[in-house]
């Protein structure tokens, strides 16, 4: 949350080191008040130890070359596997859907899992 008022702050003063971007990644903004897995799971883990399993450095022939990232493809990843279940329930759902012509039905589930 603090980080978040920072940039907020930079931003309406247009400071010159305002961050061209920002993510705040799964989880609540103060875990305090509610922990979860994700908590817990982060909590018994290094910071070291994440750096280096999740975080990469763009390979300078790309935009952004040597800014380091935690990757798109591992966010949807870590996301689609905290619930499993429930997103392949939403694409049974889909499919089954779609077979039977509800299409208006398919197109909702298919714009909430966009």
């Amino acid at each position: 949350m603090q980080a978040l008022a920072a940039v907020a702050v930079m931003s309406k003063d247009k400071h010159l080191d305002t961050p061209r971007s920002m993510a705040l990644m799964a989880g609540p903004i103060d875990p305090r008040e509610s922990p979860t897995e994700v908590n817990e799971f982060a909590i018994a883990k290094s910071f070291g130890r994440f750096k280096r399993s999740v975080i990469f450095t763009v390979p300078s022939r790309y935009r952004g070359g040597g800014r380091r990232i935690y990757p798109g493809f591992l966010q949807f990843t870590d996301f689609m596997a905290m619930n499993m279940d429930r997103h392949r329930k939403a694409h049974e759902n889909l499919y089954q859907h779609m077979v039977a012509g509800c299409t208006e039905e398919a197109r909702k589930i298919k714009d909430l899992l966009r």
